[in-house]
């Protein structure tokens, strides 16, 4: 199963963003984004918000665990990437509270007119990679 995604091209980011999700092997998720930067160099910030205590475990995984249950979080990407959390308090008055709850992730510097990939990898319990080829979203 998979699916594309697609994002407008912000004034100040990138060029090009394609995204697709997808279930590899019915065993975990892969979440796929690539990137064409801009004229100047830019940094990705790729996050998800999770009720679950995280323990960042590498410069490219971190561990999710909530009622006993475990989610490794695995980034393969065409960069260096530095996994970290983000508080998810509220930045105004008018922001809504997100209690029990933290944003975790990565960043990735990006060149100019660079282009750029990243596979996020969400893996379930004692589930393995099996297939860890990086294939482009047109080959999906």
């Amino acid at each position: 199963m998979r699916c594309r995604i697609s994002a407008k091209p912000t004034k100040d980011s990138w060029l090009r963003q394609r995204g697709g999700v997808g279930i590899a092997n019915g065993k975990y998720v892969v979440v796929r984004d690539e990137y064409t930067a801009l004229d100047k160099s830019i940094t990705v910030r790729w996050v998800m918000l999770t009720s679950a205590e995280v323990k960042i475990t590498g410069t490219n995984t971190a561990e999710l665990s909530k009622d006993g249950k475990k989610l490794t979080m695995k980034v393969i990407a065409s960069k260096d990437v530095k996994m970290k959390t983000w508080s998810t308090a509220p930045a105004n008055d008018y922001d809504a509270e997100n209690p029990g709850t933290v944003m975790v992730g990565f960043e990735m510097k990006v060149s100019p007119r660079e282009k750029v990939w990243e596979n996020v990898l969400l893996v379930p319990g004692s589930a393995t990679i099996v297939d860890d080829k990086q294939k482009t979203l047109g080959e999906w």
